[in-house]
């Protein structure tokens, strides 16, 4: 499946995203749309996906969008960028051997295709670096595009011009129209005419107002019709309705004064100017909370900014025992690189040579210092803090953990929770709603205005304004105030804040829907062996039962054999052996029992299977009585026995256990989410002995004990407690009381509903998928494929602080809609003058607009109090 990503420009809130969604997702071909409204970016997959028909349905729907493509060099074509411009010289490197082509973009930018097999991009670039005698440095087509962080510099900066510009004509305006009447009598303002009764002032007020309508807020007229294009309705709708009935109010009366309207007839003839003043400081006020809003938003991207720092551009390459500075762009796999104290590791890979103290808390969260020696992985955006080590490069571009890492958190703030949902549908219907209120809001005030009541006039005259002037700021209030934006920005700044702050404790949350679904779970279910365990085990006992093979044959049988496995129990074993390989063909690995391969042993091929008791069972293997003794007193122990057969007759046991007997954390973890009210199971491959003396010391019941499963029990397992089977209940319990001999599964309840697995296993994955939440605790790739949350660290705690984050990001989320609605219940009405007969407060125009820019901001501030989340301590 492809995936292209966009930068979207022109969204201001929830039905912008929505309207992209829309437009989109029903495309043929496209099958996954997520639309992230903070940081403009869109992520579609699909099958055959053509950038520019994509780019032209954005277009389409009233917004403009750039790809942004992938950094590495593919397909033996690649650009470089020069330092100088040395045109008349690239012409010499045709004849170099595997180049293919170099044209030339720019005087300074060339872009060579060549042969990969026969020579490297990084050689082609060192080869022009010194025949031109002038820096080069890989060049990418994102390159001239923004990033993130530039986008929304570039995005305040422009605010906040369109504001300061805007304030150039406002500010007349407001002088003219609220301080100057303050000390010039109205009716000497109008004494001063210029074309028939129309007089100077108001033609100043009007010239003035006409391009803070039209050009300052030209942007809410493009985004108002491309909203009613589709069907759809949003903010710049209300405003340009609210903006717009105020100007051209102002501009008819202009007209009719021109065509010798009797100013007598009219109780203020200066009033209509009123209405310039309202449109033009509306417009400057909706463009300062833009601003506003903007320069918040900004600082909920700050762990994308910081995981995006730690990206380097250069690296001390080793070429033919030279040490050369090298764009990171140009490193291939297999390069060797040297990283020097206070250097930053360029890329993934293995220490080759030396040893050093690498500072990996930018990444994990892990704040001391680990100790890298040969043999160990070291990641990209790391610092190395003492001492100097050869890496060998095994991950480049996006490939590479940091980038992975920058991508996820990426991904999961463009993914909706459940919770946003319940925020679009409302938002499709509140613009017309909002309307219907306006048009109701002058349906009252004008019949009690002209129908004569007493108290309405009274407080008219009082007030000094025209009747019309008087009604018609009510509905204009109305419009105005009201904020879809507010409601539509209280999902995805949470989660974009909280995403952030996961990834600052080494916490990948990959989705909204994963982090408001870690916050409603009820059951948590823990893989033991490299989960709730060290998962470092070492034998303790190796038994062989010599027959017609030797105790030091057998024990290179099963070297031979385990050697090839992956398995923790297997490098424990082959530890424990050390070297005695023979060669081994048809090795399998089957989960859940073992593993079993065909040796080459004095001109006679042998089978061995090593493995547990079910693999015993299922391949027919014979043991001896002995065997059988043996096997029950060291699993009674509480130890991991493993069974070993030359063919399918057992020669051997391997005890094994582990170093330490439950994680340091496991017991204080276990005991909190006790305390959380969160019924907490084990789910194993090992043997039932095992797992309850883990139970035992971790205070988990045994009936929440379920040992002895393969991986698909343990999915089936997953999949009971969410109470998906539960039609079949006795059928589920007696199938696996039948095939894996479990001693009793009527502990099982349907009630459990919201279940978290956590493992760390490539086995864990169909549990992992399975469960509503699952929880990768320092798996392998494609464990954390099939998880909802990635722990960078085996620290069970990070667990903990997964549940506790999410509840308070659900938290915030709802803290959110309720400031938002509370604003909108109470705002509407009063500007609307529900209470303004009886106690004259009323929200004017002016204080709406200036409401309404402050409540989007309130709420992305309300998110942003996220970042001073502590963990539990």
């Amino acid at each position: 499946m492809d995936q292209k990503v966009f930068a979207v420009r022109g969204m201001t809130c929830t039905n912008c995203s929505n309207t992209i969604y829309n437009g989109l997702s029903k495309q043929k071909g496209i099958d996954h749309v997520a639309v992230c409204l903070i940081s403009e970016k869109l992520i579609i997959k699909g099958k055959n996906l053509d950038s520019d028909e994509i780019k032209d349905m954005i277009e389409m729907v009233g917004f403009e969008a750039t790809e942004i493509k992938d950094s590495q060099i593919t397909h033996g074509e690649f650009s470089l960028r020069l330092s100088e411009k040395k045109i008349n010289l690239y012409s010499n490197f045709l004849k170099m051997n595997g180049i293919i082509s170099i044209d030339i973009v720019e005087e300074d930018l060339l872009k060579i295709k060549f042969n990969p097999e026969a020579i490297t991009a990084r050689y082609i670039a060192y080869a022009i670096e010194d025949k031109l005698c002038c820096k080069v440095r890989y060049h990418h087509e994102n390159e001239e595009g923004k990033s993130l962080v530039d986008q929304q510099q570039e995005h305040m900066k422009l605010a906040l011009k369109e504001f300061r510009s805007s304030l150039v004509f406002t500010m007349p305006i407001f002088f003219l129209s609220m301080i100057l009447t303050m000390f010039v009598d109205e009716s000497t303002l109008a004494d001063y005419t210029l074309i028939s009764n129309l007089p100077i002032y108001n033609f100043i007020l009007w010239f003035l107002a006409t391009p803070v309508q039209f050009w300052f807020g030209g942007k809410f007229y493009r985004g108002a019709y491309n909203s009613l294009k589709q069907g759809s309705s949003n903010m710049e709708v209300l405003i340009v309705l609210g903006t717009s009935a105020a100007y051209f109010y102002g501009c008819a009366m202009n007209l009719l004064y021109m065509t010798g309207y009797d100013e007598t007839i009219s109780d203020h003839y200066i009033e209509s100017t009123h209405s310039f003043e309202t449109s033009s400081l509306l417009i400057s006020i909706v463009l300062l909370g833009k601003y506003l809003e903007s320069k918040s938003k900004h600082r909920t991207t700050d762990a994308i900014t910081k995981l995006a720092g730690l990206q380097i551009s250069h690296a001390v390459c080793i070429e033919n025992g030279c040490e050369k500075e090298t764009d990171v762009g140009l490193l291939e796999v297999g390069c060797t690189v040297k990283v020097y104290p206070g250097a930053s590791v360029p890329v993934d890979g293995t220490v080759i040579e030396g040893e050093a103290w690498i500072n990996e808390s930018m990444m994990t969260g892990e704040s001391s210092l680990v100790h890298k020696l040969e043999g160990d992985f070291v990641f990209g955006g790391t610092v190395c803090s003492k001492g100097t080590i050869n890496v060998n490069v095994t991950k480049v571009g996006k490939d590479t953990a940091l980038s992975q890492i920058i991508a996820l958190v990426e991904n999961a703030q463009s993914t909706k929770p459940p919770i946003q949902g319940f925020a679009d549908k409302i938002s499709s219907y509140f613009v017309p709603v909002v309307i219907f209120l306006s048009v109701l809001t002058w349906v009252i005030w004008f019949s009690l205005i002209y129908s004569g009541n007493q108290r309405v006039n009274d407080i008219i005259k009082k007030e000094g304004k025209s009747r019309f002037i008087f009604g018609f700021n009510f509905g204009i209030s109305v419009l105005v105030i009201a904020c879809p934006c507010a409601l539509g920005l209280a999902t995805p700044t949470a989660v974009m804040v909280a995403t952030g702050v996961a990834a600052r404790f080494g916490i990948l949350i990959k989705g909204g829907d994963a982090l408001e679904g870690s916050a409603n779970i009820k059951t948590i279910v823990f893989d033991k062996t490299g989960t709730l365990t060290e998962g470092k085990p070492k034998v303790v006992k190796f038994k062989t039962f010599p027959g017609l093979y030797k105790d030091q044959d057998i024990q290179s049988f099963i070297q031979s054999v385990e050697v090839k496995s992956e398995h923790p129990i297997a490098k424990a074993i082959t530890n424990y052996i050390g070297p005695h390989n023979l060669p081994c063909s048809n090795f399998y690995n089957i989960d859940g029992e073992g593993v079993s391969g065909v040796l080459t042993w004095r001109d006679e091929e042998i089978t061995v299977h090593v493995g547990n008791f079910n693999m015993v069972k299922s391949k027919g293997i014979r043991i001896s009585s002995k065997i059988k003794d043996k096997y029950h007193k060291y699993e009674n122990q509480g130890k991991t026995v493993i069974i070993a057969s030359i063919n399918k007759i057992g020669v051997a046991l391997v005890a094994v256990a582990e170093s330490e007997l439950v994680k340091p954390e496991a017991p204080w973890v276990v005991s909190k989410l006790h305390e959380m009210g969160l019924a907490v199971w084990i789910i194993t491959g090992d043997n039932k002995k095992s797992a309850l003396k883990v139970a035992s010391i971790l205070k988990i019941p045994e009936s929440r004990v379920i040992a002895n499963c393969y991986p698909g029990d343990k999915k089936t397992i997953v999949e009971h407690l969410q109470g998906l089977n539960s039609k079949d209940k006795k059928d589920f319990n007696k199938t696996l009381l039948d095939e894996t001999h479990h001693d009793d599964y009527s502990v099982l309840k349907d009630e459990f509903n919201g279940v978290m697995f956590v493992g760390d296993g490539i086995n864990d994955s169909p549990s992992l998928a399975q469960a509503d939440i699952g929880i990768a605790i320092g798996g392998t790739d494609i464990a954390n494929d099939a998880a909802g949350v990635v722990l960078l660290k085996k620290d069970l705690k990070d667990v903990l602080i997964t549940l506790d984050l999410s509840k308070k990001a659900v938290r915030k989320i709802k803290w959110n809609f309720f400031w938002a609605f509370f604003y909108n219940v109470c705002g509407i009405p009063l500007a609307g003058g529900a209470i303004y007969i009886w106690t004259q407060v009323h929200i004017t125009s002016i204080m709406a607009a200036a409401a309404m820019a402050c409540s989007s901001t309130a709420v992305v501030l309300s998110s942003l109090l996220l970042n001073n989340y502590t963990p539990p301590h």
